[in-house]
């Protein structure tokens, strides 16, 4: 099943809502897997979902990035999750033209400053990622990075990074990238 992808144009906040099973079928008519991308504001509701970028990140102008995946299995939802990960500090460097951008677990680094909120979970139905990724630095105290200081377009980049997933994924899937007893020499 391929995954299905939408950039939404207009401004669109982040407040915990979207990490809901079928939210981007509700929303903007996405039948089965999908990735949807937005900038707005990151607000989720302070609950426990969100403890420790919260107060880091809140009221940040963010792209964010929401995965959905028909499944509910928690180790390929972390792998998933670190495969967007991978995916999107590879186009951030690129683009940085060095290597920049750093994964410390589940968040992105630029330098010692943090660039992204990162989070996986699952629902009765669906596995959903969300990663959120700062755009504008803010306060120089607050030890946070944004893509603009990197002259990096946020929708150009989000459709890039959709992309990639898409072709990861993709690739896994693929029946030829399956190997046989006999690949291996056994």
């Amino acid at each position: 099943m391929r995954l299905k992808k939408y950039f939404v144009r207009e401004q669109l906040e982040f407040d915990g809502q979207q990490l809901k099973a079928r939210w981007a079928q509700q929303r903007f008519g996405l039948k089965g897997e999908s990735i949807v991308a937005f900038v707005g504001l990151y607000n989720p509701a302070r609950d426990v979902t969100f403890p420790s970028t919260y107060e880091i990140f809140r009221n940040a102008k963010m792209l964010h990035l929401v995965v959905e995946h028909l499944h509910t299995d928690l180790e390929k939802l972390r792998l998933q999750q670190l495969l967007l990960l991978s995916v999107l500090q590879e186009k951030l460097n690129h683009r940085l033209k060095g290597d920049l951008v750093q994964r410390w677990g589940q968040n992105l680094c630029h330098e010692s400053a943090r660039l992204t909120a990162s989070k996986s979970l699952l629902t009765n139905s669906s596995a959903l990622i969300y990663t959120g990724v700062n755009i504008h630095r803010g306060d120089p105290k607050s030890k946070l990075w944004g893509i603009e200081e990197g002259g990096i377009d946020p929708e150009e980049l989000a459709q890039v990074v959709m992309d990639q997933y898409i072709f990861e994924l993709e690739g896994i899937r693929r029946p030829k990238n399956q190997l046989s007893p006999g690949d291996l020499g056994v």
